[in-house]
């Protein structure tokens, strides 16, 4: 019963009302409290500033109430570390709602010494009517110090308030209050006499003691104002969860000043889902994403396997053209130039080649017939050169071998007898390297195409996560029903 109170107090909050309570509960904390409370201490101005914050937070919310009521029944939840519910039906919150009363029952009861008195002394109420019946104390003894700040006038509307809630019951009932508060007659003066000389707080408790839990939600509407219900309860708190029972006080009286009207639960059932299915679509679009992530990382990974396949038998092929090559320029060192007769080019290199070798022979001679000189100058001349020479030759010799590559490519692009196996075998081998390098082509384009697509999902893969790190965050315990396999929505 009590989660139904509350459920329905919860979905019946719309406008102004609901706003208030949830930026009391998600919009302020230990500090906003203690700096208000700062503030009404040394400010001299005749504000309050908790109802001025409150109010600063109410105009920046822009949610519509079936949103704002999720939020507020989520922060419950999670000030209590309590599990999500699915929210579907009426019962499914209802039962939730019942989690909560009983846990901040429990953390109530645990924390304030004075509530587990008074627990023991008002056993035959519900949980739920013990914590707004201690709340209600609470909010008595504030209206102590406010009923003697109010103006004449409106202390007396007050008191014609009360009275008329007096009149509104039996007569057994009102005989009773009349001989505990020794007011006789009982009239608006004699009610405004008896608050004001035993306080407010001595006649709402004879009255509530007398007409019962009802009376509480009169009382609210007396105060009317937040600011009084909160009073310094909200301003001595630590934590926002001891917000709570202020909180709950603050979502079941107006509805059970309305009581018999109907609940809507639709509204806010709707908006549960909403949310729920959009995380579901993130995460199954996170799901094909990261599908998409490892198919495209083995194709990548296949590529590469493919290019450095055809590295290998590219190289594998440059070795034997160049092995064939050299069984060509060996031949070439071997054999009498002038017999050959296989192209312009080669002849061209023929000629450069001699030349080459003539140097060497020049400038082996001197080494081969050294000449006694006299003079020191001379002598001084012979030993520099002689120095020298072994690196000019070998210069020369380094010509001779490129010219010698370049004979063996002339060869290569002949039509002549000389070296036609290799040649054929070489050209051969040239257009398999034509093949392996257009595959090896093909696959480093494949490749890049991968590395793209892994970029762009890479991405992707971030925007959506952030997004499901959103709602995860706005949504209290939205993943854990999501990863309990539980029946979809």
């Amino acid at each position: 019963m009590d989660g139904q109170i509350l459920a329905n107090g919860l979905v019946s909050l719309k406008g102004k009302d609901l706003k208030r309570i949830y930026a009391l509960l998600c919009r302020t904390n230990s500090g906003h409290l203690l700096t208000s409370k700062t503030k009404d201490l040394f400010s001299k101005e005749s504000i309050d500033h908790l109802s001025k914050h409150l109010e600063e937070e109410m105009n920046k919310l822009d949610k519509n109430d079936p949103e704002i009521q999720v939020d507020l029944l989520l922060e419950m939840v999670k000030l209590l570390k309590l599990r999500v519910s699915k929210y579907t039906s009426q019962t499914e919150i209802e039962n939730q709602c019942s989690e909560l009363i009983q846990a901040v029952y429990e953390l109530y009861h645990k924390q304030d010494k004075s509530f587990r008195e008074f627990t023991e002394s008002q056993s035959q109420l519900t949980k739920l009517q013990q914590i707004v019946q201690f709340q209600m104390g609470k909010v008595y003894r504030e209206l102590d110090n406010s009923f003697l700040e109010f103006s004449i006038e409106d202390q007396t509307k007050f008191a014609t308030q009360v009275h008329t809630y007096i009149c509104s019951l039996a007569e057994h009932d009102q005989e009773l209050i009349k001989e505990k508060l020794g007011m006789d007659p009982c009239t608006v003066e004699s009610v405004w006499k008896a608050m004001y000389t035993q306080g407010t707080s001595v006649v709402f408790s004879v009255i509530a003691e007398v007409s019962g839990f009802a009376f509480n939600i009169t009382t609210a509407n007396l105060a009317a104002n937040i600011s009084l219900l909160l009073g310094n309860q909200a301003l001595l708190v630590s934590h926002q969860s001891k917000l709570l029972p202020i909180v709950i006080m603050q979502m079941v009286l107006p509805y059970m000043n309305k009581a018999g009207t109907d609940v809507e639960y639709e509204s806010f059932i709707q908006e549960w889902e909403r949310r729920y299915k959009r995380y579901q679509r993130l995460q199954g679009r996170l799901g094909k994403i990261e599908n998409d992530q490892i198919e495209a990382s083995l194709q990548f990974d296949q590529h590469e396997g493919e290019i450095k396949k055809y590295k290998f038998l590219i190289s594998e092929e440059l070795e034997k053209i160049e092995a064939e090559k050299q069984r060509i320029k060996s031949a070439l060192k071997l054999i009498n130039f002038d017999t050959l007769n296989i192209s312009s080019s080669f002849s061209q290199h023929k000629d450069e080649y001699r030349i080459v070798i003539n140097k060497i022979r020049e400038l082996e001679s001197p080494r081969q017939n050294p000449s006694i000189e006299k003079n020191l100058f001379r002598k001084i001349s012979s030993q520099i050169k002689s120095l020298t020479t072994p690196l000019d030759i070998k210069d020369e010799e380094n010509k001779l071998d490129l010219i010698l590559d370049r004979m063996v490519e002339a060869v290569l692009k002949s039509t002549s007898p000389f070296a036609r196996n290799e040649r054929e075998k070489v050209r051969l081998m040239e257009r398999n390297m034509v093949e392996l390098r257009a595959a090896k082509n093909r696959e480093e384009a494949g490749k890049q195409k991968q590395e793209a697509t892994l970029k762009r999902l890479t991405q992707k893969h971030r925007i959506v996560s952030e997004q499901i790190k959103q709602m995860e965050k706005n949504n209290e315990g939205i993943a854990d029903l999501f990863y309990a396999n539980e029946i979809p929505l």
